[in-house]
């Protein structure tokens, strides 16, 4: 758990952790940690310590049965670290009821850090995301996170981020369902969509799990799962822009005009 927490900070937050204390170890000026940094080490631990609370009381009547409560610590912590960017697994993926099965999806859509060896949107757009909202409930002009203002063009591809990727998941599990159940009756493939959806959403944050099914899916399915694990190794907006081609600057304004949103 300590190697793949490791690898998911990002090398920026190792780098700048470093540099911090070299400075504080030669009586420097101290300096505060960025707003970057502090953002990663806090919704990491937040997500680890509240994904591992939920599972340990989503699979106390299940996996856990039977078994005392200081014995599900470890592998309920294991279950909240590892959807992030690692893919080992300490409890069968496929024996997990289906609430815990939605929250391990919701960790792997999240991801890793900037900078890290794991995919997903990243904690830090989640971080933005979460404040966006907040700043539209309460109406509030700007978005801040820990006491600090985040410019315009970082919500902006934040929200992008967010759209692209799930709209990326959305297509992907509908071409998932085509190659796995074209021409058949809802009835006959009740309750694969959850299967089929965990190993999109883990393809695309290119975390490994399963709840074992890869080696059932047709030809044409597994083709949609290895254009996933590329597209998220690379990147959504990496592959958008690349589809789109340069960008050219407009010569150019429009005029403004509102729509309703909400």
């Amino acid at each position: 758990m300590g190697l793949i927490i490791s690898g998911g900070l990002g090398f920026v937050v190792f780098a700048e952790v470093f540099a911090y204390r070299r400075m504080r170890g030669e009586r420097k000026l101290r300096r505060h940690l960025t707003l970057h940094t502090r953002v990663v080490f806090q919704i990491t631990a937040v997500l680890i310590l509240v994904s591992a609370l939920l599972i340990m009381l989503i699979e106390a009547f299940n996996i856990f049965k039977g078994h005392p409560w200081y014995e599900m610590i470890l592998p309920s912590l294991f279950l909240s670290v590892t959807p992030r960017t690692a893919g080992y697994n300490t409890v069968d993926i496929g024996g997990l009821s289906n609430p815990a099965l939605l929250l391990i999806i919701a960790l792997m859509i999240i991801g890793a850090s900037p900078g890290s060896t794991g995919g997903g949107i990243k904690t830090t757009t989640f971080a933005s995301l979460i404040a966006l909202v907040f700043a539209q409930i309460k109406q509030r002009p700007y978005v801040t996170i820990l006491n600090r203002r985040l410019p315009a063009d970082v919500i902006s591809k934040t929200v992008a981020t967010v759209a692209l990727y799930l709209l990326t998941v959305f297509m992907a599990s509908i071409l998932l369902e085509i190659t796995e159940s074209w021409g058949t009756p809802h009835q006959i493939h009740q309750g694969t969509y959850l299967d089929n959806l965990f190993e999109v959403v883990s393809a695309l944050g290119t975390v490994g799990l399963s709840t074992g099914i890869t080696a059932q899916l047709t030809v044409g399915g597994k083709l949609v799962i290895i254009l996933c694990m590329f597209t998220g190794r690379l990147g959504t907006l990496v592959i958008a822009a690349f589809l789109l081609g340069t960008p050219r600057s407009v010569p150019y304004s429009l005029p403004e005009e509102r729509v309703m949103i909400g």
